[in-house]
């Protein structure tokens, strides 16, 4: 389900868009907001904020307007919003430190470019991820019951578990097995 399609289903009172939004956004808004240097101990609480402004407003959103961008802005809005109330103590470095680790390293820019560069990448594997898995639901869904419960068997047997294992209990499980798989 792709970001359209999920807009589409929450908008049909579904739930499935909404986690379908959470699973590809959440690594990379934590990237996000980890760049206001919030404590760890802070940035699920603040993730769940950003998240629940987002699907409280997302109705209101156009049709063609590109989320991502919009999680950026309330994740932005609300890190500096926790900043401003002084949260938990925020690590600070001093001024001196930071010229000096400046000094000694030119590639500042490139180093942030290298971070949002991970969390992109990140991004993109989890939405692989996330593709195929829609992909193998849309072909488990072509199958007939006869073959989900051959693909199934192999998937226990790709997974470590062994046949006996698995048919032992039930017995209808084990006759089902062995006359329609083996």
């Amino acid at each position: 389900m792709d970001d359209k399609s999920a807009l589409e289903d929450i908008r049909n009172e579904g739930t499935k868009g909404y986690t379908v939004l959470y699973s590809r956004y959440i690594k990379l808004i934590r990237c996000y907001v980890f760049k206001y240097r919030i404590p760890e101990s802070d940035v699920d609480d603040l993730l769940q904020e950003i998240f629940h402004k987002f699907f409280k407003n997302i109705l209101s959103l156009k049709e063609d307007s590109k989320l991502l961008p919009y999680l950026y802005k309330i994740a932005k809005n609300v890190a500096i919003d926790y900043l401003h109330k002084g949260g938990k103590e925020v690590p600070s470095i001093p001024l001196s430190q930071l010229d000096r680790e400046m000094d000694e390293d030119n590639n500042y820019l490139e180093r942030d470019a290298q971070y949002y560069e991970s969390c992109k990448e990140q991004h993109e594997q989890q939405e692989n991820q996330f593709n195929l898995q829609r992909c193998l639901e849309q072909f488990f869904g072509l199958l007939n019951k006869r073959e989900r419960l051959c693909l199934n068997a192999l998937k226990w047997q790709a997974q470590g578990y062994s046949v006996d294992v698995f048919t032992k209990n039930p017995i209808i499980i084990r006759r089902m097995y062995r006359s329609i798989c083996l």
